[in-house]
């Protein structure tokens, strides 16, 4: 089993056991193994669910008689499910990757087998999808919501055919290209409202994947990587709560991986942020601190495990 969205006591994800021959199913907990839910609805093989807002479930379930990924909606039960795959924008396949109260984000696959997703909104209905893949857009997810905010990516010729992160405000080509100044690529995963996190790559970070935090443009972008120690050359950032608080993974010659979690800490004029690095068997690693304004007290205090 894997866990992937939490909201409260609410916990989503998927398992496989026997019991299900085998089959993947998209499962809901509220805090113990034995509070599990089975969500599968019927006429679908296997389904897993990516993400939780209060009472709500959402995810992808693959129909039995062709195997295509369809966008679900859950309410608790597998016999709520609501199958959000429109006929107003037809796709080939879809899924949830986000939501927020009643809106859902995710994406579709073409019908008529042309490359690319599209990103996608819902409002709890099928009939409500809204395709957000903008004008000169070749392909386009959506993977974060908050409120009437939508982060993601899409790449085409409004991109010079590089992925670019990408923010909507409500309407597809309501969107900013929030790809800074220095770098190649990058995506964006979650946001706040107020603010966004994901990765970039290019020149700026070496060619390396540095983890990034903008407040709505691409010139705000904040090189999170600045606030790790020195031999951390790559990171990305996954998730951002209202706090601002940030958490995603960093490596060191992308070999060693680490769950971090950078503290949002407001000062006048700038942001800081507090370090903390989990690994694997669940220490702690480095607590620390980074400041913007002076990035060579980037930690201010380390404990390494004995194999480094």
């Amino acid at each position: 089993s894997r866990a992937f969205g939490v909201d409260g006591d609410t916990q989503a994800g998927f398992g496989s056991s026997y019991s299900t021959g085998l089959n993947e199913h998209a499962l809901l907990w509220h805090g113990t193994a034995a509070s599990y839910v089975d969500l599968n609805p019927a006429g679908f093989s296997t389904s897993g669910a990516t993400c939780v807002s209060g009472s709500a479930q959402g995810g992808f379930a693959d129909l039995t008689s062709n195997h295509i990924e369809h966008a679900i909606l859950w309410h608790g039960t597998a016999a709520s499910a609501v199958d959000l795959q429109s006929k107003q924008v037809p796709t080939g396949g879809s899924t949830m990757q986000a939501m927020d109260g009643n809106t859902q984000v995710g994406d579709g696959s073409s019908l008529n087998g042309t490359p690319g997703l599209h990103a996608l909104v819902w409002h709890g209905t099928a009939e409500s999808a809204m395709d957000y893949n903008p004008i000169g857009f070749s392909s386009s997810r959506a993977w974060g919501v908050s409120g009437s905010d939508v982060v993601g990516e899409g790449y085409g010729l409004a991109t010079g055919q590089y992925t670019h992160a990408v923010l909507w405000k409500g309407a597809a080509n309501a969107y900013l290209d929030l790809n800074p100044a220095g770098f190649d690529t990058s995506e964006g995963f979650a946001t706040n409202g107020g603010r966004q996190a994901g990765y970039g790559i290019g020149a700026l970070s070496q060619y390396r994947n540095h983890a990034l935090v903008w407040q709505g443009t691409a010139q705000s972008a904040l090189d999170l990587n600045a606030f790790l120690p020195a031999d951390f050359d790559e990171s990305q950032a996954f998730g951002i709560n209202a706090a601002g608080d940030v958490i995603g993974v960093a490596s060191v010659d992308r070999t060693y991986y680490y769950a971090v979690l950078w503290k949002a800490v407001p000062e006048p004029g700038a942001w800081s942020w507090l370090l903390t690095m989990g690994m694997g068997g669940g220490g702690l690693l480095i607590a620390g601190r980074g400041r913007r304004r002076n990035r060579q007290n980037r930690c201010e205090a380390g404990i390494y495990p004995a194999d480094r």
